[in-house]
């Protein structure tokens, strides 16, 4: 990871942070809460591999819409879905089947 990217990922990431703390210390922990904030985070991190994060795309041939896919030259590499779980990330076929 370059160096502006690894910067722009420790902020990102300490964006998320706080914003979970934030919302945690007031009692609320729904992950809408977050989302922002994290897709942010999964921005920075899809780019240091080139991928695009596209965000609530239904799955080709499935009902299954993922919160957000890693697209790289119109392959998935990747899906976040929050099933009513804590984070499911990266690299499933089948999110929240």
């Amino acid at each position: 990871m370059s160096a502006s990217l690894q910067k722009k990922f420790k902020r990102r990431f300490d964006e998320f942070s706080a914003a979970r703390r934030a919302l945690t210390h007031s009692g609320i922990t729904r992950e809408t809460a977050v989302r922002e904030p994290f897709m942010r985070l999964l921005e920075v991190i899809g780019q240091d591999h080139g991928w695009q994060i596209v965000r609530e795309e239904r799955l080709p041939h499935q009902r299954i819409r993922p919160d957000a896919t890693f697209i790289q030259n119109g392959v998935p590499r990747g899906y976040w879905a929050n099933c009513g779980q804590v984070w499911r990330t990266m690299r499933l076929r089948q999110p929240c089947a």
